[in-house]
């Protein structure tokens, strides 16, 4: 078998994609991209019931409160989910103020998305998408869970087709890898936090809070040189 050829071979694999391959995505730095969205609930003593869902601002480093992540050169902070409305809606006892007793249970969502209809959503159809995240400070009580998640839903929205999480209960290295159907509705993947309502800003940190840390996309090209030398790396916990 002449040189040329052998390279000729080596080139073309490294250009041509191997079919049902995993797509794996992570955490990039800046708000492009993310979006929040927020699930009110009754808290357990007044039935734990849905009240009602909807879009969230996602960046308190530029609003101050009421939002669901910091976001920082190289992280993403988060934190309890809090509200600067004394309504008793929001609060039974001590609002406006620090140590306001919380009337509602907050799922705060942090996520980017493979809309429906995209081509990105297309090519996953059959495919298992891993997300990789890396936790590198933890300070959240039992006041607060977090998870990580994949999600897909079907196509208006009113049901969930499927989900994979993982918990986080400490700092380290976590990956989520889930089967997508690709033909129903939009692919989610990002963080879900959950705890009581604190009052903004007083009580933000009241709880704890949590960094993930932040990594640029690499180029297209950089990943070639990579998976041509072998040196791909996923981290997994």
């Amino acid at each position: 078998m002449s040189k040329f050829f052998v390279a000729a071979l080596a080139i073309a694999l490294c250009f041509t994609p191997y079919a049902k391959a995993d797509q794996v995505v992570g955490v990039t730095p800046g708000t492009t991209g993310w979006t929040g969205f927020m699930n009110v609930f009754e808290t357990p003593a007044n039935g734990g019931g849905f009240v009602f869902g909807s879009g969230w601002g996602i960046d308190y480093n530029a609003n101050g409160i009421n939002d669901i992540g910091g976001f920082n050169a190289d992280s993403i902070d988060l934190r309890s989910a809090s509200i600067d409305d004394p309504a008793a809606f929001w609060f039974s006892s001590g609002a406006p103020g620090a140590g306001a007793v919380g009337n509602k249970v907050m799922e705060a969502n942090l996520f980017k998305e493979f809309g429906q209809g995209s081509t990105e959503l297309g090519s996953l159809a059959g495919m298992n998408l891993t997300f990789d995240f890396t936790v590198d400070d933890f300070t959240y009580d039992s006041d607060v869970t977090l998870v990580g998640f994949i999600k897909e839903f079907t196509t208006d929205f009113a049901s969930v087709l499927s989900e994979s999480i993982v918990p986080v209960s400490s700092t380290g290295d976590f990956s989520i890898t889930h089967a997508v159907d690709g033909t129903q509705g939009t692919v989610q993947y990002g963080f879900r936090t959950v705890n009581t309502v604190v009052w903004g800003p007083d009580d933000v940190n009241i709880n704890g809070g949590v960094t993930i840390a932040a990594v640029p996309e690499p180029t297209s090209l950089s990943l070639l040189g990579l998976a041509a030398l072998g040196m791909v790396v996923r981290r997994r916990r």
